[in-house]
Formats: structure tokens, C-alpha cells, sequence
């Protein structure tokens, strides 16, 4: 199988087809927003929360569509295995740059917010690299890793900045409707006039 992807069509996510564009068209940068210890049976480990936020740059593309911002969460030990892939196929490119180097592996110690710190660092040093290299954007690995990430969504007070409030204690079907006249309303009975064969003949 192919390192890079050949085109478009086999992006399978929003992010990947995003990130197959050039990066005149869309810019791309990554930021670990915050760090977590999940707890599990054997122990626990480090989860880093990245934030993908995707800013459309041309011209042509920058009046239709605004910047979106995806979520993923990670671990060390995958961002390990995609650093370790990724800076090789760099290298067997010939690509130019330097690609980031990525902190060992710690069996004790992996906790300290040193050592957390200094992989947050080094997650964000390692994906921007990627990010800013056309060839590298469409590695079939980085869309593979990226597949997990959701879009982020906004809630009212989000983007507005101000508490929005529903009242549902009416319906407008309750509300009197002022303008309709007596004879729209269902209370009002017009009384029956007599048809023609109704009305008795008079002697």
C-alpha cells in the first residue's frame, strides 16, 4: 500500500480531506488544550486532547467557509508510533526540514509534569512539522490517525457570547389572535338563516 495518498477520494474523514488541500488553501495548526489521567485495571496513562483548528487561507475559499476546529484524543505511545513513521517516511523523501525530535519513552516518571509538559510540547512541535508540509499531509498514517478526531460544535453562548434562554411554557397556538373578527372565532355561532324550502308557505 502507498505511503502518500494518491488523491482525494481516499480521504475518508472531513479533517483528511481538509488536510489533502493545499496549505495555501487551508492552514492547519495544532495545540494540545488539555491534559487528563484516565484510570484503568492496570494502572493508568496520560491523555492529551488536541485541538485541529483549520483556517481557510485563499481568497477563493475564505469568502465561502469559515475556519473549523476538530478534537482528538491521544496518548504518548501512539503519538510515538506516528512520529516514528512519519519522520522515516521524511527522511526516505528527502524531504527538506528538519523533523522534530521526539522525547524517549519513560517507564518511571511518565507522570511528572515535567515530563508531560515536555510531550505536549513535542506533540504539537510534531503535527504542526506535518502540517506544514504538502507531501506530508497526504501520508496515509496521518489520515489514519486523524479519522478518530470530531468536529468541535458551538453552543449558543459560544458563539454569541450571551445566555440564551427558551420559554416553553406557551405555545403561539395559545395566543389569542386580536386581529381575527368575532365571527372567525370557534366560541362564535351565527345563528341559522331559513333556506327557501325551510320557510312555510303562508295561507
Amino acid at each position: 500500500m502507498s505511503s502518500l495518498y494518491p488523491d482525494e477520494s481516499y480521504c475518508t474523514s472531513d479533517l483528511g480531506r481538509i488536510l489533502y488541500q493545499l496549505k495555501t488553501d487551508w492552514s492547519c495548526n495544532a495545540s494540545v488544550t488539555s491534559i487528563s489521567e484516565e484510570k484503568h485495571l492496570g494502572g493508568s496513562h496520560t491523555v492529551y486532547t488536541v485541538e485541529i483548528e483549520c483556517t481557510p487561507v485563499a481568497n477563493h475559499l475564505a469568502n465561502d467557509f469559515s475556519h473549523r476546529i476538530f478534537l482528538l484524543n491521544t496518548r504518548f505511545k501512539e503519538m510515538t508510533k506516528l512520529h516514528s513513521a512519519i519522520s522515516k517516511l521524511h527522511k526516505q523523501l528527502y524531504l527538506r526540514g528538519t523533523f522534530p525530535i521526539f522525547p524517549p519513552a519513560k517507564l518511571i516518571g511518565s507522570a511528572d509534569p515535567a515530563v508531560v509538559q515536555e510531550r505536549r510540547h513535542a506533540i504539537e512541535a510534531c503535527l504542526n512539522f506535518v502540517f506544514d508540509s504538502e507531501v506530508l499531509r497526504k501520508s496515509r498514517l496521518l489520515h489514519e490517525f486523524v479519522e478518530k478526531a470530531k468536529e468541535k460544535t458551538y453552543t449558543a453562548h459560544e458563539v454569541t457570547g450571551h445566555e440564551v434562554f427558551y420559554d416553553n411554557s406557551s405555545s403561539i397556538l395559545d395566543q389569542p389572535n386580536n386581529n381575527s373578527s368575532d365571527s372567525d372565532s370557534p366560541n362564535h355561532v351565527s345563528p341559522l338563516e331559513p333556506t327557501h324550502e325551510q320557510v312555510s308557505p303562508t295561507c
